[in-house]
């Protein structure tokens, strides 16, 4: 499997191909620790130390793993922050220059009142 994934790299993403070898290669690693716990190692004390050998390479994916996520996670949170920080800039915009040519339209019919008024006399 790990041969099929560095030649044919199935996700388009680098980071994906990398992230699942590296995972490959973790279970591979775990897989030859097991040998490990038969009656192919007799000592106890080599048991006890291969299995704590295991946890750490189990604890090392689930840490790589969730890290890459949780990054992943904050760099979506900062864009979609960012669309909508401009989004509302927009609006706020928009909305003064709308308020803006309001005011100008007021102030020309304001105008124009004071000139009706005063030509009929």
């Amino acid at each position: 499997m790990i041969i099929y994934l560095m030649y044919v790299k199935p996700f388009d993403i680098p980071l994906l191909n990398h992230l699942e070898i590296f995972n490959e290669y973790s279970i591979l690693l775990a897989t030859y620790h097991l040998f490990s716990f038969t009656a192919f190692v007799s000592d106890p004390e080599n048991q006890y130390q291969m299995g704590w050998s295991i946890i750490c390479v189990t604890i090392l994916n689930m840490a790589v793993n969730i890290l890459i996520m949780l990054y992943k996670s904050i760099l979506s949170l900062k864009i979609a922050f960012m669309k909508i920080k401009r989004k509302y800039l927009l609006w706020k915009m928009n909305k003064a220059k709308k308020n803006s040519l309001e005011n100008d339209n007021k102030q020309e019919n304001g105008e124009r009142n004071e000139e009706t008024e005063i030509s009929p006399a």
